[in-house]
């Protein structure tokens, strides 16, 4: 449907967090500016606090004003689309009255629009707003979208039930799986080939790979995110996710497997623990144990370094290595690929996700030539455009959460055994 003819009302919960304010509502108000947007479409915004529209409408106003500066008179039309309605998300109250509102709403444009229903959620309600919006049949029409945020269950078991639960409610297209990385300018042009341009494809094959190094370091601690950050770990909140789709970001390409069911064969070949040549090891942060809302004796892992290899097909053999974690000193996100000799001499490529997005070719004798990546907006611009335009790419897929599980599982089990190492800016966990 073209983007004249399609109307669409975007249902964000958990709009007053920080996600929403400072994620999604500016992605979307982007997106209003750039005009790619419906020209006929509305924003729901859904909490529990005992508001009217208007107050919501201030609050977001001046969540977005306080982010960066804006065109007031573009800001202010924007805000006017926004709707607030309360819905509780332990109990079932508010979830036929959003329902009667989304219905008015296609009665008022005498049409039927397209439902993008956001869960910008603690995981905790993902079971019971799931249920709630299944049962009160806010999902209906084949166009609308469930987006879910990662992270999606704890681990293999309580995965595969939150996706029994979903799929008792809603069809397999109708549900989108969120994983912002794939928005990411930098994956995003590693998907469509920026490599293959280089002339680079037929060194990714085991015959020329050395190894691939996945790189997420941030510089900061848990901040205000004690009790659920300490329920879940590191190797949970980055590795799991964000680092499984940077490897199927660069490999899709040279592998044709741009779509859920073959980019979960390239994380399927992973091998994991236990295994001779499999190890991981989990740090903490000099100071994490006085954080707010963080047990004396917590052994969650603040930081790790989990090294495997692909065990067949096309890179058999290759080493794969990640690492990542909080208070690492210099925050960065990047892939590193390293080759054995080849025609081309090239011994290193860097795709830097952040703070920059480029793709660095290092050669034999210090020859460099760097490649700047177009910047194109925020990731969750591209997440709201995908589910749009039904761009099932740019989002993750059932067979990639359970592969990644599957892997991230024996890992998170081995951490059990062992007690975290202590490290600090005097004493690095990673050199």
């Amino acid at each position: 449907m073209k983007k004249a003819e399609q109307k669409a009302v975007f249902v964000i919960f958990g709009a007053t967090g920080d996600l929403a304010q400072k994620k999604l509502f500016p992605a979307l108000f982007e997106l209003f500016a750039k005009g790619a947007l419906p020209e006929v479409f509305q924003i729901v915004a859904v909490s529990r606090r005992e508001w009217q529209s208007s107050d919501f409408q201030a609050f977001i106003r001046d969540a977005m004003l306080l982010k960066k500066k804006c065109d007031f008179g573009l800001l202010s039309r924007f805000i006017a689309r926004i709707h607030y309605s309360k819905v509780f998300f332990d109990s079932k109250v508010g979830y036929e009255e959003l329902a009667t509102e989304l219905a008015d709403i296609d009665k008022e444009w005498k049409s039927t629009s397209k439902k993008i229903i956001y869960l910008s959620l603690a995981p905790t309600f993902y079971e019971d707003v799931v249920r709630w919006v299944g049962e009160a049949k806010i999902i209906e029409d084949t166009e609308d979208r469930l987006l879910i945020e990662k992270p999606f269950g704890f681990d293999t078991r309580s995965a595969t039930k939150l996706f029994d639960l979903i799929h008792t409610f809603f069809k397999k297209e109708q549900v989108l799986f969120v994983d912002h990385y794939l928005g990411k300018d930098t994956i995003r042009a590693l998907f469509e080939g920026v490599l293959l341009k280089k002339g680079v494809v037929n060194l990714f094959k085991k015959k020329y790979l050395e190894s691939i190094s996945l790189k997420i370091y941030e510089s900061i601690g848990i901040e205000k995110r004690g009790a659920s950050y300490d329920s879940v770990g590191a190797f949970r909140d980055i590795a799991q996710n964000h680092m499984m789709m940077m490897l199927v970001g660069l490999l899709s390409p040279f592998t044709n497997s741009f779509f859920g069911n073959k980019r979960a064969k390239i994380i399927k070949n992973l091998a994991t623990l236990p295994n001779t040549h499999v190890w991981a090891r989990a740090g903490q942060y000099d100071g994490y144990l006085k954080e707010a809302q963080i047990p004396e004796t917590s052994t969650t892992d603040t930081a790790f370094a989990f090294s495997t290899f692909f065990k067949g097909g096309k890179f058999k053999n290759t080493k794969v290595v990640f690492e990542g974690g909080k208070k690492l000193l210099n925050a960065l996100a990047s892939i590193e690929v390293f080759f054995k000799d080849n025609p081309l001499h090239l011994k290193r490529i860097t795709a830097s996700i952040q703070p920059e997005a480029h793709i660095a070719y290092e050669y034999s004798g210090g020859k460099r030539e760097v490649e700047q990546i177009k910047k194109t907006g925020d990731a969750y611009e591209a997440i709201f455009k995908g589910a749009l335009e039904n761009t099932r790419g740019m989002f993750v897929s059932h067979d990639e959460i359970t592969a990644s599980w599957n892997i991230a599982d024996p890992v998170t089990e081995h951490f059990k055994s062992e007690k975290p190492v202590p490290y600090s800016e005097s004493k690095p966990f990673i050199v």
